[in-house]
């Protein structure tokens, strides 16, 4: 029975991971931030033309997509290969990541097997990776970090197929240097952060390589191994360097740790705030600070509080929030994980621990914000093995502990699942632009002219986009409308909608109140005059009735309202689809089913997402 228990809690440690990553897909994360979109988007259009939506760019070029961002090469074919096969729109948007994370789980595993030669304990690491918070998190956003990350564990695959093998041939060399070859090349061109931890962590691992097998019949496996690597290595990173002196990565001199503009900032900013001392002018100086810097950064990837209790970082969008990246009691476990390892497998775990120290590099050298949970994912993929050989070693030698330990474990994925599905999907409502998801599928119901007021030209772009990706109007688009998004402007049209940041009495000298529907931007309201422009509408609709005479009667606005403060997202005159008598003031979802927008009847939408204020 002692030995079945930890098959038991394998199988369904693999099996409620697998659940909790799949469960909604769709729906949770409730909208696409517009980093996302950039994929998912891009993604479709390269499915369906092979080029971005303009035409004018090719992922096999190489070379960064501009857009709002600088979107990697490679992570949009991805995308676009999974829309091929399982259909386009929302519902394939989350699956490239989704299935993404089932390969780096099974990657990190099979890392265990080659490692440890142990199959329980390589399932136990790759069902520890797949009820990971962390792991699940980042497999359920269509970043493109864990596209990136499969990746990167690939290229360590090949350096521990190759170190960690019982024969030496020229054959399994070759097959080894193959599969660092792919993991490097699509780990480096899928994820601009990973850009530097592919270099770093291959250069180091090939130098690692070179030093253990020197004096051993292996080395000159080892050159054949290693000298092609870091010539491609060496090849991706000159190639990089001459797109960005084309501008192509645009300017990102911000971003990075050696900017020495920030540097002189933080230096002079230091100086003043302190009391003048001997020595001030050396002590804080650039060198010092970046050493502070390099030394915070790095650190910070390595955070307790915010693995085991926050999940928060400093950007909100990529933070898991409303839980700690790991379990509180995986702590326990990376400590037996790792004495286990030590005794047991000294050369492994010298391996996975050089791995481990240099893996931060992306973060280290940032210095626009930490993000640290993708930048640094390598960092928590082989630190989960520990944690997975903990529960290995507790399952083997202790089993009263393991008995112990493994229900709380369970507990600790039950109360995350509840957190995730019942917090997550209100509490980041906003950071993942559910107010653009709502608008689409508002704008989808209705056949009139539409006219929507954005603030800038970023919100027009990204409003734009996320309308035809919801609504799959991409197929139905002339060249001319495609043509609209070689830039970011401030009007685009396309079938019955336009969009603008111009108000309503800047369109035209008469605006026909009938004829369309106008939707404001809630921060728009006062700039355009809402109340007048409500007023108007009103009377257009309403010709008994003299602007000049007859009072007029209080119209309140619809809006399409928020989950989380039931604000208004979006104002709307002249709406055609919801009755103002059946409306509320407010909005308040209880189910998960509400935010299922594409199958919800116009009376139903109208009942759970316009407000009247």
């Amino acid at each position: 029975m002692k030995q079945k228990v930890p098959l038991i809690f394998v199988t369904a440690s693999i099996l409620l991971g697998i659940f909790i990553r799949f469960y909604a897909l769709r729906l949770i994360p409730l909208g696409y931030y517009f980093d996302e979109m950039d994929y998912v988007f891009t993604g479709e259009a390269i499915a369906r033309f092979g080029t971005d939506i303009t035409g004018a760019w090719s992922p096999w070029s190489l070379r960064p997509l501009q857009l709002i961002n600088n979107i990697s090469e490679l992570a949009s074919v991805f995308h676009a290969i999974i829309q091929r096969i399982f259909g386009f729109g929302d519902v394939t948007g989350h699956l490239p990541s989704a299935l993404f994370g089932l390969f780096s789980a099974g990657i990190t595993g099979l890392i265990s097997l080659k490692l440890t030669k142990k199959k329980l304990l390589a399932s136990i690491v790759t069902a520890t990776l797949l009820v990971s918070p962390w792991h699940i998190y980042i497999s359920r956003v269509s970043y493109e970090g864990v596209i990136s990350l499969t990746f990167q564990l690939l290229m360590v695959f090949g350096f521990v197929v190759f170190l960690f093998r019982k024969k030496h041939s020229l054959q399994s060399t070759l097959v080894a240097l193959v599969i660092c070859v792919v993991g490097a090349f699509f780990g480096y061109y899928t994820y601009h952060g990973a850009k530097f931890t592919v270099v770093t962590v291959g250069g180091v691992l090939a130098l690692y390589t070179l030093i253990t097998s020197y004096k051993s019949k292996q080395f000159r496996n080892s050159i054949f191994l290693t000298v092609p690597l870091l010539l491609i290595l060496g090849g991706m990173l000159l190639h990089s360097a001459y797109l960005k002196s084309q501008g192509a990565f645009g300017s990102r001199e911000s971003e990075i740790i050696f900017n020495q503009i920030e540097l002189t900032q933080q230096v002079d900013e230091y100086r003043k705030k302190s009391l003048d001392f001997p020595g001030k002018s050396l002590i804080i100086s650039k060198p010092t600070i970046f050493v502070e810097n390099v030394i915070k950064r790095y650190f910070n990837v390595f955070d307790i509080y915010q693995w085991g209790i926050t999940g928060e970082e400093s950007i909100f969008q990529f933070s898991l929030f409303v839980h700690g990246f790991i379990y509180l009691s995986s702590l326990v476990f990376v400590i037996f994980g790792f004495r286990y390892f030590w005794n047991t497998y000294r050369k492994q775990t010298y391996f996975l621990l050089v791995t481990i120290a240099v893996a931060p590099v992306t973060n280290v050298l940032s210095n626009f914000s930490s993000q640290s949970i993708f930048r640094s994912a390598l960092v928590y993929a082989i630190g989960l093995i520990f944690v997975g050989a903990g529960v290995y070693w507790l399952s083997q030698k202790h089993w009263k502990l393991f008995a112990v330990a493994v229900p709380v474990l369970l507990f600790e994925i039950v109360f995350f699942a509840a957190a995730f599905f019942g917090r997550y999907p209100i509490v980041t409502a906003d950071n993942h632009y559910f107010h653009q998801h709502l608008l689409a599928n508002y704008v989808g119901r209705i056949h009139e002219p539409i006219t929507i007021i954005t603030s800038d030209n970023s919100q027009s772009y990204t409003l734009a986009r996320s309308i035809i990706y919801y609504n799959q109007l991409m197929p139905s688009l002339s060249e001319e409308e495609r043509d609209q998004f070689a830039s970011i402007q401030s009007e685009y049209g396309f079938g019955n909608i336009h969009i603008t940041t111009a108000c309503p009495k800047d369109l035209s000298s008469k605006l026909d109140y009938e004829k369309p529907i106008t939707i404001f931007w809630a921060s728009e309201i006062e700039k355009c005059d809402l109340p007048e422009l409500n007023k108007a509408a009103y009377f257009a609709n309403h010709q008994e009735l003299d602007p000049l005479i007859d009072p007029v009667p209080y119209q309140p606005l619809k809006g399409l309202g928020s989950p989380i403060d039931s604000r208004i997202y979006f104002g709307i005159v002249n709406d055609p689809l919801c009755s103002l008598d059946h409306l509320n003031r407010y909005v308040y979802q209880t189910s998960l089913h509400s935010f299922d927008l594409t199958s919800q009847t116009d009376e139903t939408f109208c009942t759970n997402w316009m407000l009247k204020e």
